[in-house]
């Protein structure tokens, strides 16, 4: 937006002696916005430079149009949505889990997105609590007990139709063998440790169809389960000083590169 790029494109009729002065912009390319032109003036050899009346490039790019901009700030409050964060930081005052420099700026971003006509978008982001768990080695932190205790269900539910649908075609038929139902007690589990299924699939397609939906539903709860242990790693807190009294507390050593600037800055604010 604050470019000053000038594009002197020629004039068709004029066979090269008269060429238009187009000012480009941009609203952002890391948006995918449009590029715009306007022509401010035109230079030729006869009448020399006209500018347009009037023509102040700020302001002709002063009006957003209702683009969407992306913001960041901080918020240590729990339960937080993006519908709450504009009340959270237009409340005057101090409140716990905001700085109160962060509802300076969001104030003059107030101003900025009325005069300017654009809106403003927060992306935020909630930090599963895994980094003591998981260090401790708790195997069920990425789920909530309620998560497995559906799958269990699921899992159940998938064993009881497999040994129902094996008994059915059993007595239709007599090709099918009447697996027992510990055999596929251990397909369910090799399949959800990932260790595949111990004997040959049945060619009957209901069961198929039912290893396939067990597949698919290991293949969900192993991407989730793999993706919340490595987002708690690596959000992991670090181990450093957290409040200002740690920090005076700590052994920290306060350290300067020896240039002159930095003598008089210490000499002068110390």
């Amino acid at each position: 937006m604050n470019s000053d790029i000038t594009v002197a494109d020629p004039v068709p009729e004029s066979n090269g002696t008269s060429f238009e002065l187009v000012d480009i912009y941009a609203k952002g390319r890391h948006l995918c916005r449009d590029v715009y032109r306007n022509v401010y003036g035109r230079w030729s050899y006869e009448d020399g430079l006209e500018m347009v009346a009037n023509y102040r490039r700020y302001y002709v790019r002063g009006n957003f149009n209702g683009l969407q901009v992306r913001g960041t700030t901080v918020i240590d409050q729990d339960n937080v949505t993006s519908q709450d964060v504009d009340r959270i930081l237009s409340v005057p005052g101090t409140e716990q889990g905001i700085v109160s420099f962060v509802k300076y700026h969001y104030a003059l971003l107030v101003m900025l997105r009325d005069y300017h006509n654009f809106g403003a978008g927060f992306i935020y982001r909630i930090t599963p609590q895994l980094s003591g768990a998981t260090g401790g080695g708790n195997f069920f932190t990425p789920f909530e007990d309620s998560v497995w205790i559906a799958s269990l269900v699921t899992l159940t539910v998938i064993l009881v139709i497999l040994k129902f649908s094996v008994f059915i075609i059993f007595k239709s038929t007599s090709n099918e063998p009447n697996t027992s139902l510990i055999s596929y007690l251990v397909d369910i589990v090799g399949t959800v440790s990932q260790q595949g299924i111990a004997g040959r699939v049945s060619a009957r397609m209901p069961i198929r169809i039912i290893l396939f939906s067990l597949l698919t539903l290991n293949l969900v709860l192993f991407n989730y389960y793999t993706s919340s242990v490595v987002g708690g790693l690596l959000s992991s807190p670090g181990k450093g000083p957290q409040t200002i009294r740690e920090i005076i507390d700590s052994p920290l050593k306060l350290a300067f590169r020896d240039i002159g600037y930095h003598k008089i800055l210490f000499r002068v604010s110390l």
